[in-house]
Order: C-alpha cells, then sequence, then structure tokens
C-alpha cells in the first residue's frame, strides 16, 4: 500500500463523504485514489476556494471538511481561506504536499510551509514518513473533531508515493472530551450571579446547540436576565421575553444603552471582541463571567472577572443547579422593552437605474423567508445585510467577514449548499469581491449546487468611497465605472443569471431565486450614495471594506 493509498483509506474509515481540492503535482495520486475509493472530489479552481468550501461545509453541517492541495504556490494560495476557518475555529483539515527534504535547494516551489500553516491554520503536523502516517492522520482528525480549529497534514511528496510499512493499518480515534467545569469556579459564578442587580446573559456561536440553549433559557428565567447574542449566534433564543437582540456595535443605540446598565454580564461560548463589546465600550462597569471550551485574551476586548474552561453544557448544568440549590427568590422574567428600528443615517437613495441596498434586502427578507442560510463575505454593503436579513435562529446566518478578507463569500457558500439542502443558501458579496473571485461560479456550475449568489454591485469599493470622503478626499481611487458585466462574467462560467435595478426586477429574480434548483447569479445594482450608519463619520474601521 502507497502512502496515497494510506490517506484514501483513513479518510474512508473516519466517514468523510466528500473532499474539496485542486488537484497538482504531489497530491495528484492521492486524488484519483479518493475519486477511486467513492469519495466524491469536488475540484475547485483554486486553492482558497477548496478551502473555503470545505469552511462553508463544516458549518453547514458540523461534520469535518477536509481539503487536499498541492506545495508551494498551492499552499501559499491557502491563507485567506485558513485564516477565516482559524478565526471561526472550523473543523477542517488541509492535507497538504510539500517538497521532499532531497529536493530542498533545488525546487523552486519549496517553502517554509510548516511556519506559514502554523501561522494561518493555527496547527500543521508534518509527516516524517509513512511509519508515522497513520497516528498523524488520527490527530489531526482527533484535533478537529473536537472543535479546536483547522488542522493541516503536511506531506513530503516521498510519503505520498513511498510504500507504508507492511502492518499498517489506521484506526480513527475519538474526540476529546471537552473538560468538565472547576467546581469552585462554577460557586464563584453562582455567587455573582445571585448577587446581581441587572444580569444579562450573552449567547455565543459556541452554545447554539438545542441543549445548552435551553439551559440558557433556565438560567434566565432564575436569574430574571436579559438576554443578548452576537452576531454569530443572532436568532438564538429569539422569542424569549428577555431577548435583547444583537450585543455590540451592530446594536441600535437604546440597545448599547440597556446592556450598559448590566451589572453582571455571563457570556456563553461567547467571544468578546471589540465588535461584540463596541470596542470596549460596553460591559465597562459589569463583571463578565466566561464560559467557553477555549478562552483567549486575543479575543477579549474588555477585562474578564471570571473564566471556566470547560465543556459550555457541562458548565450551564452545574450553574443552574447551584443556583437552584440556593433557592433564591422568585424574579419576575425580564421583559426586554420593544425592538427599535435601526436608524439609518441617509435617505432612500433616488439615484436612477438602480437600487437602494436597503430596499433590496427588505424585498428579500420578505420574499425568502423560511429555512435558508446566508452567507456574508466582507464589505460595506454586507452590514446592509446584517441589519435587514434578522436571522431565525442560530443556524441561519454564515458570517464570512472572520478574517475581514473578501472573496470567500461564493466557495463558503458553495461548501454550506452542498452541506445542508434542509436550508436554501443565499451567498451575498459586493462588486469588488466578485471581481476577485468569479472562478468559482464554475465548480458550482459543474456541481450543479443550489446556490443564489448575489453581488451588491455600486461599480466601486464602497468602503473605501466612503472612508475617502470622511477624509475629505476624492474617492476616484474607489470607483470602477468599467467593472465587467456581472451577468455576463456568471452567464459565461455557466451559470444562470439576471440583473435587478428596481423593486420590480428585485421581486422577479428573488422569486426565481426560491425555485432555482442550481447556481444563479443575481447582478444587484445598488446605490452608492447611501452609507451603513458605521461609516457615517469613520475613517477606519477593522472588519470591512
Amino acid at each position: 500500500m502507497k502512502g496515497f493509498e494510506g490517506i484514501a483509506h483513513a479518510l474512508k474509515a473516519e466517514g468523510i463523504d466528500t473532499v474539496f481540492g485542486l488537484m497538482a503535482i504531489d497530491n495528484l495520486p492521492l486524488i484519483a485514489e479518493l475519486k477511486a475509493s467513492g469519495i466524491h472530489v469536488v475540484r475547485a479552481r483554486t486553492e482558497h476556494g477548496a478551502i473555503s468550501m470545505a469552511d462553508g461545509y463544516a458549518r453547514a453541517t458540523g461534520k469535518v471538511g477536509v481539503v487536499s492541495v498541492g506545495d508551494g504556490p498551492g499552499a501559499a494560495f491557502t491563507a485567506n481561506g485558513l485564516m477565516t476557518a482559524l478565526r471561526r475555529r472550523s473543523p477542517i483539515i488541509l492535507i497538504s504536499g510539500d517538497t521532499p527534504a532531497s529536493e530542498i535547494g533545488s525546487n523552486l516551489k519549496h517553502f517554509d510551509q510548516a511556519a506559514f500553516f502554523t501561522a494561518t491554520a493555527g496547527h500543521c503536523l508534518e509527516v516524517a514518513s509513512g511509519d508515522t502516517l497513520a497516528s498523524d492522520l488520527a490527530t489531526v482528525f482527533q484535533r478537529a473533531k473536537s472543535g479546536i480549529g483547522p488542522s493541516v497534514l503536511n506531506c513530503p511528496l516521498n510519503v505520498f508515493e513511498d510504500d507504508l510499512p507492511p502492518a499498517w493499518s489506521y484506526a480513527p480515534l475519538e474526540a476529546d472530551e471537552p473538560a468538565t467545569p472547576d467546581e469552585s469556579l462554577v460557586q464563584q459564578a453562582a455567587t455573582l450571579l445571585s448577587e446581581a442587580k441587572r444580569p444579562l446573559i450573552l449567547i455565543g456561536r459556541g452554545a447554539l446547540d438545542d441543549a445548552t440553549l435551553a439551559e440558557i433559557e433556565r438560567c434566565a428565567s432564575a436569574l430574571g436576565a436579559l438576554v443578548g447574542t452576537t452576531l454569530q449566534a443572532e436568532g438564538a433564543l429569539r422569542n424569549n421575553s428577555g431577548q435583547v437582540g444583537i450585543v455590540g456595535g451592530l446594536a441600535s443605540v437604546p440597545t448599547r444603552d440597556l446592556v450598559n446598565t448590566a451589572d453582571v454580564v455571563l457570556a456563553v461560548g461567547a467571544g468578546l471582541n471589540a465588535f461584540t463589546t463596541d470596542f470596549g465600550r460596553l460591559f465597562s462597569s459589569a463583571a463578565v463571567i466566561r464560559i467557553a471550551r477555549a478562552t483567549s485574551a486575543l479575543d477579549e476586548s474588555v477585562p474578564v472577572a471570571l473564566r471556566i474552561e470547560a465543556d459550555t453544557l457541562a458548565t450551564m448544568r452545574a450553574l443552574n443547579a447551584d443556583l437552584a440549590a440556593r433557592e433564591l427568590a422568585p424574579r419576575d422574567s425580564a421583559v426586554a422593552p420593544p425592538h427599535e428600528p435601526i436608524k439609518d443615517v441617509d435617505a432612500i437613495s433616488k439615484l436612477p437605474d438602480v437600487i437602494d441596498p436597503r430596499t433590496f434586502l427588505d424585498i428579500f427578507d420578505r420574499v425568502t423567508a423560511g429555512p435558508r442560510m446566508v452567507v456574508t463575505d466582507a464589505g460595506h454593503a454586507m452590514f446592509f445585510v446584517l441589519d435587514r436579513v434578522p436571522p431565525q435562529d442560530g443556524g441561519e446566518r454564515i458570517w464570512g467577514g472572520d478574517f475581514a478578507a473578501m472573496t470567500v463569500g461564493i466557495p463558503i457558500g458553495i461548501g454550506a449548499a452542498m452541506g445542508n439542502h434542509a436550508r436554501r443558501t443565499f451567498a451575498f458579496l459586493g462588486d469588488g469581491a466578485f471581481i476577485m473571485s468569479p472562478s468559482e461560479l464554475d465548480t458550482a456550475a459543474r456541481e450543479g449546487v443550489p446556490l443564489t449568489v448575489i453581488v451588491m454591485n455600486d461599480l466601486a469599493y464602497g468602503a473605501e468611497v466612503h472612508y475617502l470622503n470622511n477624509w475629505g478626499l476624492e474617492p476616484d481611487l474607489a470607483l470602477f465605472p468599467t467593472t465587467p458585466d456581472v451577468e455576463a462574467v456568471a452567464r459565461a462560467l455557466g451559470c444562470e443569471a439576471i440583473t435587478v435595478r428596481d423593486a420590480e426586477s428585485a421581486e422577479r429574480a428573488l422569486e426565481r431565486a426560491m425555485a432555482s434548483t442550481g447556481p444563479l447569479v443575481l447582478d444587484v445594482r445598488i446605490a452608492g450614495d447611501v452609507r451603513h450608519r458605521l461609516w457615517a463619520s469613520a475613517k477606519r474601521i477593522s472588519g470591512g471594506r
């Protein structure tokens, strides 16, 4: 058995039925063997696209997404996709080729891939020989299944091609058991919460399973606590009477004011990055308790009084048991005030032959109501999507802006649509991101992926236009009036495509999207004279163009 045959055998043993990849000279035999073994090989057009497809697949299914690319330039082209997956802690495994030791110094493709992948994926395991291949594969799969994040298996060409030891075999490892909560820390948390006058529970994407949400709701009821969510968990417990909605810079001013009255904040499965805390302006006078499987000071932009690094479900159960044993006096359920509409900074645009992005998104939200996944790229127009398309549950939104990298929207959408057929998938991106990444539409067309790509097209880098205006500079450097016809490009790549310029054509196009069974691209010509409120006066916003 050759190394590439052993890898294919291991993937079958792990239950992998889909692999995303791009063939190169070193991983060529592996790709062929995967197909021969019955695994569906999704042949991406770019390595970046393959990584992001696996990321979308993992996010939509909860399964491990597997990718294979070649060495050198192929490996280097994975950077944006890997960094996005790393920030999201997506369970993906990249099997990459690498230069054999005998060719270092003579192979033009060689560079220090181990250092590169450690920086971009967070974890890289170099395969020394076929003797360690089985244990190395089991290790990266165990790590992915444990919810830690991406892993890279860096395989020199000789490992793919050499014979494995005669007795070689593969046995999957179970996921690591999450840590059980420290009893003393749970007691400290219960004390803080039981003495709180205005508690708030913040739900993050690490707490979206039904069992954990039930425990959070039980805790909120016992404490009379308000409930809010991070951006990536928006929609969770949306019918709770104390639900204040999304917490952070995207919240309305009244919601931010209300959240800032909390004296104790319980963050469950939630990061506390600058967007969630409105750049440190929220929770400034609150004692913050953070429960997560793993925490890092890198995603904490406010002081944290107490950290419990353990399984979120087990911790919430222990916390509720402790609170129940204290026989707290009954508290009225928190009732959040009615949600106030977001106040826009600009009136509806009256420019001809274009549609205001807010008008289009209001139509989108109405026409596509039902089980759906809404994927967003990075960029100015994406923030209108966040405002105007509220998720109905915690599984509806896939925010692709974890690394603020444009171009992830289409491939993440492809992977998500291929992984979850119970929801209709829509991928939003700007025209700048589209021009950078149309090639994967060919993949969507070849695979017949039921995905609607919505290009919010203002013929510009919209964020930069508004930044330049706020600096008092001419915006012409960010304008692209000769942007190629998006509909024509999409059709050339095998997709159905429609151009939208007004409310009537928006209705027709979205009705077509709801009936489509393959890839459809909507070129939505949006007015460029309207600003999202975050760009009203900002000269720099970290996290999007």
